[in-house]
């Protein structure tokens, strides 16, 4: 089937109003492939997932691509198909298996081409049971998304965010962790998920649904008693983080890939010389075994819409103030780098 484009689309029916049938459009030729939210919700309706975890995938928000970067008329191909240019990846050969070993956790590992859906195996598992895991793969200047510690796998603060994500936005259903990962903070990628979350038309539910999920993992406070609190917190402890805007500039791009080279750099040498990178973590008895995170029963019992926006209204005002201050005071540390 054809979509207003030219471009051939799958359609999907979840139910018999028009309101229950979504588009998912496929790429013409093998130059681009869509990944993220189209393969997944494809590969969940093709291993028998449940309606809620297939529902969840629609109306496709934002949509991704990889092109084949030698071929720069593939970017506008892609756009066609509903890729914005900031969620357009280039790679070598969109359909190398390598690229599906390079996401943050499994459900990811899939994409839609022109010939059909790839995938790996634990994607189309965790696809049917909605189980959410980690993809232990390295992944260059972003690192491992796992770590071993005293002997078991612990899980990296930047993937511990999409899980959460998955988790509040009911795309999966759960997520396997040990205790002694409770102790590594999630820190400033809290802020990227409140900033997401926030545009969205159901935020309220979503930062009640995070902030549940927050208290199950060791991420709340005492004296902390919704998600607003942790964030200002979490502000608190990284002001030069702007809440407000969503797209950093060409110094705090270059700065961010100056931090995530440098990283990059001392975690190789550690490899190479085999010297121990785990944080310091401390063991306590029984923290090895495994515990399920779901959203709890009382969790979908968010704040008012109203009382929700002044809040964020409020806390936006407040971390513009502590940002503006604190490069205020470092404005000539970044000046002299």
């Amino acid at each position: 089937m054809n979509n207003e484009t030219g471009n051939k689309k799958i359609l999907v029916r979840l139910g018999k109003d028009k309101e229950s049938q979504f588009e998912v459009p496929i790429p013409s030729s093998d130059d681009v492939v869509l990944k993220g939210g189209p393969p997944r919700a494809i590969l969940k309706i093709a291993a028998d997932a449940s309606s809620e975890l297939i529902r969840s995938e629609f109306p496709l928000n934002d949509i991704d691509a990889m092109v084949r970067i030698s071929k720069p008329e593939a970017i506008h191909e892609a756009m066609k198909l509903g890729a914005d240019r900031e969620g357009v990846e280039g790679v070598v050969d969109p359909l190398s298996a390598d690229n599906l070993f390079n996401r943050d956790i499994t459900l990811n590992s899939c994409a839609l081409t022109a010939q059909g859906l790839i995938f790996i195996d634990e994607a189309f598992r965790d696809a049917a049971t909605g189980q959410a895991v980690p993809l232990d793969s390295d992944r260059g200047h972003f690192g491992r998304n796992n770590f071993f510690h005293e002997g078991i796998m612990l899980t990296q603060p930047r993937c511990m965010f999409r899980l959460i994500k998955f988790l509040a936005e009911e795309k999966a259903s759960y997520v396997e962790l040990h205790p002694r990962n409770f102790n590594i903070d999630v820190g400033v990628y809290l802020l990227t998920l409140g900033r997401k979350f926030a545009t969205k038309t159901d935020a309220p539910l979503l930062f009640a649904r995070t902030f549940d999920i927050l208290q199950q993992i060791g991420q709340v406070r005492p004296q902390e008693n919704n998600f607003f609190d942790v964030l200002t917190r979490v502000h608190q402890e990284h002001p030069y983080f702007d809440v407000s805007s969503s797209k950093l500039s060409r110094i705090e791009i270059a700065e961010w890939l100056s931090r995530k080279v440098d990283k990059f750099i001392v975690r190789s040498f550690r490899n190479l010389e085999r010297i121990q990178s785990s944080p310091t973590i401390p063991v306590i008895e029984g923290d090895d075994r495994i515990v399920i995170i779901k959203l709890s029963p009382h969790a979908d019992q968010p704040m008012r819409k109203s009382t929700h926006e002044a809040m964020y209204k409020r806390f936006l005002i407040e971390c513009e103030e502590r940002t503006r201050k604190y490069l205020d005071e470092n404005q000539d540390t970044r000046s002299n780098r």
